[in-house]
């Protein structure tokens, strides 16, 4: 066990090494000159940032020669400020910055207009760029709307736990909410907290396997709102959205199908759900876990109520990944791009081969925006690590939780221990 184990920790470790390595190669370090997508057409207020699908664009430099880029050409640039004249002796005509760009070994100087807005070329921001140009104000904002999630999780499984019988009160699910979050964030996957909730829930109720079951319909909830919301947004948009509508609405279909052959009424009539559970391994308790999810069919105030609650925990943590993309340069990002794009990113997320999915919610941001030219492939991964960062803040109050409760164990353990 103990070998299959550590033989499972290497695999997980390769596959995370194998994300950082894909990264390392996707996102450049320093600025990238590209031709832009629609040379001279892009609006001023929405500079698309991805190189066009063909195209070849000849621009002059200050030293007389033509610098001739082609579609797909990413090169190395370099915005510096200027200094009255460049070294050649040329003036700087009024320009507050000198556009630099390397090719075949040697730099050349391009006017700075080109790469303005409505100019034939654009500047992708690399990893050093970004770093250097986050917006601390949108970033604190984004903290402060997040602040709500937690609390309406908590909510949510609290409507849950109370539907199927399970009644801990509000301060313990509260509790129990946050260091799952704190958990989901440093365990492989983003459900490992939910292992510690179910460890941990044994501290106010005998009914484990119930709440284990209220657990799953709360995992289910939520999915299900994020594909919906997702799917919206990806039918109003109509744009680039036909295999994201797709995914969506497959994976949503399969979900509201199975969940209602599974509850329906007519089929358990006929089927004895719970003999057939108490046959398998462990079969009580999963009869039980049943129990408790049927339970939640006689309580649509509760789960409209939970349904509710998911779907504004979700347009929080959608408005915090929009000023996290407002926090590196981001402004033509709109909400209803992110409501097309966390979706996904969160499934990526919960893929179980590194703590907390890290890699893989960066990758999901970096790949989303940069395919829909909302983005550098620097900007996109920066979006996804800063919303991690405050996801990671308000999971802290967890870990402060499952500390002081795991000390007053111990005290408790030694007082008894030392008794007569």
């Amino acid at each position: 066990m103990v070998r299959a184990g550590s033989r499972a920790l290497w695999i997980k470790l390769a596959i995370l090494a194998l994300v950082i390595w894909f990264v390392s190669t996707r996102v450049d370090l320093g600025d990238r000159l590209v031709i832009r997508e629609a040379p001279g057409g892009s609006p001023a207020n929405a500079p698309s940032l991805r190189a066009a699908a063909a195209g070849q664009v000849s621009v002059p430099t200050y030293g007389g020669e033509t610098l001739t880029l082609v579609a797909g050409d990413a090169l190395p640039v370099e915005v510096r400020p200027a200094e009255g004249s460049s070294a050649d002796g040329t003036p700087a005509q009024g320009s507050p910055v000198e556009v630099w760009v390397r090719q075949d070994g040697r730099q050349v100087r391009l006017d700075p207009a080109l790469v303005g807005d409505g100019g034939p070329l654009a500047i992708q921001p690399g990893l050093r760029s970004t770093l250097r140009e986050i917006d601390a104000f949108d970033l604190v904002v984004a903290l402060l709307v997040f602040a709500p999630v937690p609390l309406l999780l908590a909510g949510r499984w609290f409507l849950l736990l109370r539907a199927a019988g399970i009644d801990i009160g509000w301060r313990p699910t509260l509790r129990l909410t946050w260091i799952g979050m704190f958990f989901n964030t440093v365990l492989p996957g983003g459900a490992g907290g939910d292992v510690v909730k179910l460890i941990e829930i044994g501290r106010y109720s005998d009914r484990r396997s119930e709440a284990l079951g209220t657990m799953l319909a709360d995992r289910v909830l939520g999915l299900l709102v994020l594909i919906v919301l997702g799917a919206a947004a990806a039918l109003l948009l109509q744009q680039d959205t036909h295999d994201l509508v797709t995914v969506v609405v497959v994976v949503g279909v399969i979900l509201v199908v199975g969940g209602a052959i599974y509850l329906s009424p007519f089929l358990r009539a006929r089927i004895d759900v719970g003999a057939l559970l108490e046959r398998l391994p462990l079969g009580t308790q999963l009869r039980r876990i049943d129990e408790a999810i049927v339970a939640l069919r006689g309580a649509p105030g509760a789960l409209a109520g939970a349904v509710g609650l998911s779907c504004l925990a979700q347009l929080s943590s959608m408005s915090a990944a929009l000023l996290c993309a407002r926090a590196v340069g981001l402004e033509a990002v709109g909400l209803f791009d992110m409501v097309r794009v966390v979706p996904i990113a969160y499934a990526a997320n919960a893929i179980p081969i590194s703590p907390g999915g890290l890699g893989l919610l960066e990758v999901a941001f970096q790949e989303l925006l940069y395919r829909q030219g909302l983005s550098s492939l620097a900007q996109g991964f920066m979006v996804g690590l800063l919303l991690r960062a405050v996801a990671f803040a308000w999971s802290l109050p967890g870990l402060v939780a499952w500390v002081v409760t795991t000390n007053v164990r111990k005290t408790d353990r030694a007082r008894v221990a030392s008794s007569p």
